[in-house]
């Protein structure tokens, strides 16, 4: 298996034929058995008021926060591990607020933000805010959680 291809659908840059078709794209097999939706939105309605499912047409749009969900329910004898992210999407309008208002959250998106493309190889569109220091961090063996996934 190339856990890689776990980090390249989470940020792949094609959005906009729906999160659902990228994760499955890349993640379809049915060793996987992908048997919730790959994303929702983050509040009280998370699973019950998705945008996120086969053939879905809804737009992602600015101001909206959704976690990213890739949760493969392999079974015996393999395991796997959940990726869950949390981002926040900003146009430019909304990225210059932040920034005016909380420039110290500002600060720690954009640091996350350079981590992940220098060290993870990762780049996200302007408009992806990572909400933790965790997002796309993932250590493969449970004994060295300093030891991250990269792509190359």
């Amino acid at each position: 298996m190339d856990l890689g291809l776990v980090l390249v659908c989470y940020f792949d840059r094609s959005w906009e034929e729906g999160l659902d078709a990228v994760v499955r794209r890349h993640l379809g097999d049915p060793f996987f058995n992908l048997v919730l939706n790959p994303g929702h939105l983050i509040h009280l309605d998370e699973w019950m008021n998705t945008p996120v499912y086969p053939g879905s047409s809804e737009t992602l749009r600015s101001g909206q926060a959704v976690q990213i969900d890739i949760i493969p329910a392999i079974g015996a004898p393999y395991h796997s591990a959940n990726i869950e992210d949390g981002v926040a999407l900003l146009d430019a309008r909304g990225r210059d607020e932040l920034q005016e208002k909380f420039p110290d959250v500002a600060g720690r998106i954009n640091a996350r933000r350079a981590f992940m493309a220098e060290i993870l190889g990762i780049r996200l569109k302007p408009e992806v805010m990572p909400l933790s220091n965790l997002a796309a961090a993932y250590p493969p063996f449970l004994l060295r959680p300093t030891l991250l996934l990269a792509m190359r």
